[in-house]
């Protein structure tokens, strides 16, 4: 196949190609000015946000589960097409991660997801009601449920999900991220927007200030001690923490908040 064969960018949306380019250097800027100072995570969550400030949306290919989404190709008469009919193309089928396109931060889907995987947990299992996110199989046949915490360290002691989840799981870490990001610079520094754009703006040049998260976590000493303290240092919170107790972490904050949130 050559890009000739391929669909355009702007087949999805008017400004699919200008929503593509914005991404692409918004990570291009973070990386210029963080070099390997922010996590991947990070720096895709700042890039879908500032995609969305711009287009009121974030109808890209450029992170989360990129394989192609098709459903069976539709056989019907075409008209004006051959006597003896036709086959139109099959539907370019976005899952539900990407219903919205970011619109509302992806805030809607991940209430969805979150309620649904309360839901499944039996009462007697339950820790609370804000940790558990349902996924999908590939196929949408089949359910399982993540739990938090997500963020920092203890978010690496997530239980791996099999396989057959894992484009789901991709497609939640994106919404996540950027949601969580989005709550962090419109909800968590502060009662009044502008002082909460103060702080995060403090907590960016603070992570670009930081001279112990050069090694970007490969090189050295692993630097997620000094990255999670710039949170505590800035907001007064740990980034997460087992209980997700909304006083004690900025993730506890956040669960707290989402089902809440419109």
């Amino acid at each position: 196949s050559t890009y000739m064969q391929g669909s355009d960018m702007e087949d999805r949306a008017a400004t699919g190609l200008k929503q593509q380019i914005c991404q692409l250097a918004s990570l291009g800027l973070v990386d210029n000015y963080f070099g390997g100072k922010v996590p991947p995570s990070v720096a895709g969550g700042l890039s879908v946000n500032l995609v969305v400030d711009v287009f009121n949306e974030c109808n890209t290919r450029v992170d989360g589960d990129l394989r192609e989404r098709r459903k069976e190709a539709r056989s019907m008469f075409v008209p004006g097409g051959q006597s003896e009919g036709g086959v139109l193309p099959p539907n370019l089928a976005d899952s539900r991660w990407r219903d919205t396109h970011g619109k509302d931060r992806f805030i809607g889907v991940l209430k969805a997801a979150q309620a649904a995987g309360r839901d499944a947990q039996p009462r007697k299992d339950r820790k609370d009601k804000v940790r558990y996110f349902e996924l999908l199989s590939d196929d949408e046949t089949e359910r399982a449920v993540t739990e938090a915490p997500v963020l920092g360290s203890l978010g690496q002691n997530r239980k791996v999900v099999p396989l057959t989840y894992y484009g789901d799981r991709l497609e939640f870490a994106r919404c996540y991220s950027t949601c969580f990001l989005y709550w962090m610079r419109e909800k968590a520094g502060g009662k009044k927007p502008k002082d909460s754009y103060k702080v995060f703006a403090e907590w960016l040049k603070a992570m670009g200030n930081t001279v112990e998260l050069d090694a970007g976590g490969i090189v050295a000493a692993d630097p997620i001690d000094t990255f999670e303290n710039i949170f505590r240092d800035k907001y007064g919170l740990s980034l997460s923490d087992a209980d997700l107790d909304p006083k004690v972490s900025l993730e506890g904050a956040f669960l707290n908040w989402l089902p809440k949130a419109r």
